[in-house]
């Protein structure tokens, strides 16, 4: 898992290349939240990587987007695979979460 800040959309991607469990989702909200701490922008979740989510995961990406959005900025998903994002629509949260292919 990598953060990379791109100036040109003021945006940082990070690149998600493992499952999202109880176990590896600390690392993700302490990346994110170092993220938001160096520079407050928008955050693009490449999970073309993931191939699983649980509630913990969920919890922490919503968590995040409460942060992210006092400053104004957004939390956009790209990649997802089909269980995936049915997992976002489910939960009602593909209404809350930019998803993008």
């Amino acid at each position: 898992m990598n953060a990379i800040y791109k100036e040109s959309n003021a945006q940082w991607v990070i690149t998600i290349d493992m499952d999202m469990d109880l176990y590896t989702v600390p690392r993700l909200r302490e990346l994110m939240l170092d993220c938001i701490a160096k520079r407050q922008a928008g955050i693009e979740l490449d999970c073309a990587g993931m191939g699983y989510i649980d509630s913990t995961g969920l919890g922490v990406l919503v968590s995040t987007l409460n942060k992210v959005r006092a400053y104004d900025g957004t939390i956009t998903i790209t990649g997802l695979k089909p269980h995936i994002r049915k997992i976002f629509k489910i939960t009602g949260l593909e209404g809350i979460f930019s998803l993008k292919e």
